[in-house]
This record gives C-alpha cells, structure tokens and sequence, in this order.
C-alpha cells in the first residue's frame, strides 16, 4: 500500500483528519516512493546526480504538529523493502559522532566518509525527522558528511520546522554550513507543508496526564500516577552515558521519576536523554517551572528531552507551574519551544504512547 493510499484509509477509519496540504505531500512521498522501487541502488556522484535532473530526496518542512512526522512514517511503511532507516535527527548526529571518534581514533582513511559508511551503509533511503542545527560541532561537518551520503547512493528524506535557509540563522561560524544548504537545494525537493492547525494540540484535554499550577494537588497527581504505573517500590538507579552519572528513582523495571531539575538544570546532553528514552517506558517528571528569559541552555536541555521522549514513544505524566504555552519566556529558545508545546498535549492526552 502506498503513503497516499494509507493516508486515505487512516482518514476513513477516523484517525486523522482529512487536510488536502497532507495529502499532497503524502502524494509526493509516493512520487518517490515508485522512483524508488523502479530504479536500482546506484553509486554517482554529486555532479551525476544534479546533471540527472532528478533530487535525490525530499526536505519537508512546515510549522510544529502539521504531519510531517506521521507523513515520513507512512513513506517508511510503504517502502516494500528498499533498505531505509528512520532516525530523529540528535539520534543520528550522536551516531555520527561516535563513528567519528572511532574513525579518528583507528587513523585509516577519511573520518567523515567511514563514519558515513558506519552509520548509513547499505542504505538506500535515509529517513531523519525534526532536522535542526544548534551545534557548531554539528554544523562544521554536516556537508562532507551529507556529500559521502548522497555519493554512496543513499536518498535523503528529511523533516524540519524551518525552511533550509533558516537553519542554524546566526549561529557561529555559519559560513561552515551555507555549503550544506546549497547541497541540500541541490540533492532534495524542498516541500513545504503548512497549515493553521496543530494536529497535536486539544486532544484529550479534560484527561490529560500533565497538571498545573504546581501545589499539594499536583505533588497528589503525580503521585497517584506513580503507584498506579509502578511494580516495585522506589529504587535508586546509577547509569552512566559517556561517562557521565545519572542517576535515577526506577520502580525496578521501566518507570522513572524525576524532578525537572534533576535533568534539565545540569550539564546533560542528547546522549544523556536518548539513553533515558530508550531505557524507560513511562517517565513522571515534576516540578517544571516558568523558565526565564535568562535560562537558555535549561530550556535547550528540555526541548532535547522532549524531543528523545517523543521519538521514544516514552509515556508522560508531568506537573507544571502554568500552561505549556506559557513555560517558555527565552525568547532564543522560542521557535523550537513551539515544538515542545505541541508534543506535550500529544504526549499527555489519552491514547500515547499506542
């Protein structure tokens, strides 16, 4: 079954909403998609592949909670077997990185180019969601990275909430990274996908597992989600994530509690929250605060936690001191906020994780 046609069965069956932008887009998925399936893995490199007239991909990019992840998974699903993988973007930046140490470590070769090959060797599709560049170690490397990938045949689909223009906009050194953009022009059919409505937002609100203002009633909440989720009594666990302690209160098995500023108001990073996502199936946090204007590297840590927990399909239940629509005063922060905003009424209504 094709993207579009899954589309279409998910509308009948009332699981989504019926948007023409979304079925336009899951049409374009299915364009490639065919060109996929009818053309065989080849190995060309960029000048080939621009004289071919034909983008290697797609970059869809449009406003938080319009589709675009739920789009790519369709386009995953309907692959029929063309090797592909889908990864968030942090996930695949930190595999990067490490391929990266290994490579430079081992002295054999170009770094970037094995680590290429690690990651998204034997690749035919390479799917990466929520596409965003805050890091001038990210942003330095992304275009002789992408570059070994398109040469070695693999095609890019990607999402994003901005425009390729717009990523890494007054970051260090982004003359490092302008190269990036233009290959992205070049290898991808840019695609926008907008809409005036977040799918995410309004659903389940009367039910919803995040509570506010924070008080006796919601340390109450949290607490009574907690004995419900939990099969053990209250533990402390010690992991370590590139050598880093973290430590956290577990039911012994995958239930995790923890207060906002346990994970978000120290020096953790992706790594840190990819591993907490992956190793735990709810997750209780509490206490989360009105950050100021001044708190960007706490607001930084909790849109990347969001983001791993989202991508995790990690359950939340979560106290706040005020709507989520009005945590964030971090004006640098507050375009990929909106994406926390709308991920949190997804990830606390009824019905996620499914």
């Amino acid at each position: 079954m094709g993207v579009l046609d899954s589309y279409e069965a998910r509308v009948a069956a009332g699981t989504l909403h019926s948007d023409e932008r979304q079925r336009a887009v899951a049409a374009t998925l299915d364009d490639l998609r065919v060109r996929l399936l009818a053309d065989p893995p080849r190995r060309l490199g960029l000048f080939q592949r621009m004289r071919n007239g034909t983008p290697a991909g797609l970059y869809i990019w449009g406003s938080v909670g319009s589709g675009k992840s739920m789009l790519v998974d369709l386009f995953v699903t309907a692959l029929d077997g063309v090797p592909a993988r889908r990864l968030h973007f942090h996930d695949f930046m930190q595999q990067v990185h490490r391929a990266l140490h290994s490579a430079r470590q081992n002295r054999t070769g170009d770094p970037l180019a094995l680590a290429a090959a690690q990651v998204c060797g034997g690749l035919r599709v390479l799917v990466l969601d929520e596409m965003e560049v805050r890091d001038i170690a990210d942003a330095a490397i992304l275009d002789r990275l992408f570059r070994a990938v398109f040469d070695a045949g693999t095609v890019l689909v990607t999402t994003s909430n901005a425009a390729p223009g717009d990523l890494y906009r007054d970051g260090l050194k982004r003359e490092l990274f302008t190269p990036f953009i233009e290959l992205i022009g070049q290898q991808c059919g840019v695609v926008k996908l907008a809409g005036p409505r977040d799918y995410r937002t309004g659903r389940g609100a009367k039910d919803s597992r995040l509570i506010y203002p924070l008080g006796a009633a919601a340390r109450d909440f949290t607490s009574g989600w907690w004995d419900r989720l939990a099969q053990g009594a209250p533990r402390a666990e010690t992991v370590r994530v590139q050598g880093r302690p973290l430590t956290l209160t577990t039911d012994g098995a995958d239930l995790v509690r923890a207060a906002f500023h346990d994970l978000c108001d120290r020096p953790l990073g992706p790594a840190d929250y990819l591993h907490l996502a992956q190793r735990t199936q709810w997750l209780v946090l509490e206490d989360i605060p009105k950050l100021g204007a001044r708190q960007h590297d706490t607001a930084r840590r909790f849109i990347l936690l969001i983001d791993a927990l989202y991508e995790a399909r990690t359950g939340l239940v979560a106290s706040a001191d005020a709507p989520p629509d009005a945590l964030c005063g971090d004006d640098e922060n507050a375009f990929a906020f909106a994406r926390v905003v709308s991920r949190l009424a997804e990830m606390t209504a009824p019905g996620w994780p499914s």
